[in-house]
Formats: structure tokens, C-alpha cells, sequence
């Protein structure tokens, strides 16, 4: 993986792994519980095969 500490600067090492240089300099966060439960919530709607669940999702638009 990427060795900060290492002499090869990072956008070659980035180049030998075959990955975007953005990807290198990118640091993750948490998704907040609030979204996590929002998106669970879309997800369930998306999944019932019913007319309700789209007339639903478009009322949160």
C-alpha cells in the first residue's frame, strides 16, 4: 500500500498501484447515524414492489 515515509513521492507510488492519486490524499469519515437510518429507510422503500413505496419516496422530494 501507500508508505508515506517512503522515498518514492506519492503520486509514482500512487501510479505503480494503479490507483488515482486523489485516492491517496483521500481520508474517510463516519456516516452520521441520522443518514445511515435515512438511507436504510430509502433502501426499504426501493425494495417494496409497491405503488405506495413510490408515491412515498416522491412526497420526500
Amino acid at each position: 500500500m501507500i508508505d508515506r515515509a517512503h522515498d518514492l513521492p506519492l503520486n509514482r507510488q500512487a501510479k505503480v498501484l494503479g490507483i488515482s492519486r486523489g485516492s491517496v490524499y483521500y481520508l474517510p469519515r463516519a456516516v452520521p447515524a441520522a443518514d445511515l437510518a435515512l438511507m436504510r429507510a430509502i433502501d426499504a422503500l426501493h425494495r417494496t414492489p409497491t405503488r405506495a413505496a413510490v408515491l412515498r419516496i416522491d412526497a420526500w422530494g
